[in-house]
């Protein structure tokens, strides 16, 4: 859905960069659940103390995910040189994979308990919010920033004209709403392929925040074949 707007806007090398790490996405996405959606299915269907399932695939997953942003951030230096792809893109990109993995039960818990509404509707937003905010940092910044210039321009030259400098300053308070100020003061020029990761993260972390009612009241335990003996 973003991939025109990526190509129109991002050089060849960037372009680069952003695709070789979603595509990291897509293999980490499987390799950092390893099966645990399906396990937590079957046993979820087929057990009468479920949330001892939920607790066991939970601190499964959060400590899998732990090992993994504490190894990828360690070795962060030597995948930036191996790769020469930014230490800023990498770190994003590792707080993705974690997030994204930490909301994989609760987001199976969902369809095993027969709520799909709420997981069409959290599922959509992900998507809708981090569409929107490709749209805003990639399209939306760099117009108002060209605005707020051409603004700022027409107000000095007004006054370099002998302007009356009352008339001119509520002309300009009425036309930079302080909304536009506020989004202005977000904006870098030559940031596009770190704002394309930052609205992955801001989407990432809100479906995380609105599914992290899961983890509260998680007992701590695994259930293995040991404790059922």
């Amino acid at each position: 859905m973003l991939l025109p707007l990526y190509t129109d806007i991002l050089a060849t090398a960037g372009f680069g960069e952003v695709t070789i790490i979603f595509s990291w996405f897509a293999l980490f996405n499987v390799l950092l659940a390893y099966g645990m959606e399906t396990a937590f299915f079957r046993f979820y269907t087929n057990t009468s103390d479920r949330q001892k399932v939920v607790a066991t695939s939970l601190w499964s997953i959060i400590a899998s995910t732990f090992v993994f942003v504490l190894i990828a951030t360690m070795a962060l230096p030597s995948l930036s040189s191996l790769t020469d792809i930014k230490l800023e893109y990498l770190g994003y990109a590792i707080a993705i994979m974690g997030l994204d993995a930490l909301v994989v039960i609760p987001f199976a818990k969902l369809r095993a308990e027969g709520r799909p509404a709420k997981y069409a509707v959290l599922k959509t937003a992900n998507v809708g919010l981090n569409l929107g905010l490709n749209l805003l940092f990639l399209i939306g910044l760099p117009y108002l920033a060209g605005l707020e210039a051409s603004i700022d321009a027409s107000a000095n030259n007004s006054l370099a004209f002998g302007a009356d400098a009352s008339f001119t300053a509520d002309a300009t308070l009425e036309n930079s709403a302080s909304i536009r100020h506020w989004l202005v003061g977000f904006y870098r020029p030559n940031f596009e392929i770190a704002y394309i990761f930052i609205a992955n993260t801001i989407a990432s972390a809100s479906t995380f925040i609105l599914l992290s009612g899961q983890y509260k009241g998680l007992r701590f335990g695994f259930d293995t074949p040991c404790s059922n003996a």
